[in-house]
């Protein structure tokens, strides 16, 4: 985890160590990691003594734990108000406090791993292993698995077995199947191409996979575009720069240095 850095600034350092690593004629496996309700799930007893461990104490620490406290919600339909229960769990989220206090959560995460660099973006982790031998990264991906899990289970958040994903990053083509890769009792697919941060990451860094999306998306902005052509030039000059050109050049820094000839014409 990283102070103060964006998420284009994360996918540019990732990427850039990966595609220097296929440069060498390396594999990188990668991990992408989605907590299920991250900041719905944090146990307020062990956010507590988070805080206690970083040093929180006297006048700030009861403010805290007056904030976790005696929290309750209740339910509301046509008018009428059901019975009150107590919040367990949770940090509030749309709060400036939210993903502070989540960030703590979940600090000690990267001493939990064992193997591999691991970056943290809110409820998304990122953990890769760089080696020359397919064999030994998918030995350390299982390794990293089972930390995970056992720290999981610790904290009590859950990982999302649909969006938690495995990929294998590398110039060269494996003949046969690879093992399996296990989380608790879930199988963890290889992908080739996921999502990381918004960007479409393809097993062999060509961006392909997420050119072909930005084009759909333009494409599709722009179609809206036409059919609202009859408001005056200067709305419309303004949706394009202000809503569609910035949709489309999202982590460009990342994947604009591509030479479209190579896909096609995208």
């Amino acid at each position: 985890m990283q102070k103060n850095r964006s998420t284009e600034g994360l996918l540019l350092h990732m990427t850039e160590t990966w595609m220097s690593a296929l440069h060498q004629v390396l594999v990188v496996g990668v991990l992408f990691v989605h907590f299920r309700k991250a900041f719905d799930s944090v146990n307020h007893s062990i956010m507590l003594e988070k805080l206690k461990a970083i040093g929180i104490s006297g006048s700030l620490f009861s403010w805290l734990a007056n904030y976790f406290s005696n929290r309750n919600q209740f339910v509301q339909i046509s008018g009428k108000k059901y019975t009150l229960q107590p919040v367990e769990y949770r940090v509030p989220q749309g709060s400036i406090l939210g993903p502070r206090l989540f960030s703590i959560y979940v600090n000690d995460l990267p001493e939990s791993i064992s193997n591999g660099d691991l970056h943290v973006f809110a409820d998304y982790t990122t953990i890769y292993t760089i080696d020359k031998d397919i064999d030994m990264i998918i030995s350390s991906l299982q390794c990293i698995l089972s930390q995970l899990h056992i720290w999981r289970t610790s904290h009590r958040l859950i990982a999302h077995e649909t969006k938690t994903e495995a990929m294998i990053i590398s110039r060269s083509i494996f003949i046969g199947s690879l093992p399996a890769l296990r989380y608790g009792t879930k199988t963890i697919e290889l992908k080739s191409s996921s999502k990381c941060l918004g960007l479409a990451i393809d097993n062999k860094l060509s961006w392909q996979d997420h050119i072909r999306n930005v084009c759909k998306l333009f494409n599709r902005k722009l179609a809206v575009l036409k059919r609202i052509k009859f408001l005056p030039q200067s709305i419309l000059e303004s949706i394009y720069f202000n809503s569609i050109i910035p949709s489309v050049v999202s982590n460009i820094v990342v994947w604009g240095s591509v030479s479209p000839t190579i896909y096609g014409g995208y």
